[in-house]
């Protein structure tokens, strides 16, 4: 059973796969965006647009990564 944990980059490291350091730090930024599900009263400032197309291609990327390293 999966822990009931929700920080990004702790279940990465929870799962023993190799992350670079650029994709530790970017699980690590991009937890403060599902923080306004959990936790309404710490809004993040909003990013720009060209910031969150940059932030969700690289989201894109490590979902790419960890579907290969889950089917390998």
């Amino acid at each position: 059973m999966s822990p009931r944990i929700h920080p990004l980059l702790r279940l990465a490291e929870r799962s023993e796969l190799a992350l670079s350091e650029g994709q530790r730090a970017f699980l690590a930024h991009f937890d403060r965006y599902q923080i306004e599900g959990r936790y309404p009263d710490l809004l993040p400032t909003a990013p720009d647009v060209e910031t969150a197309r940059e932030e969700l291609e690289q989201a894109e990327e490590i979902f790419q990564w960890l579907s290969q390293q889950l089917s390998a």
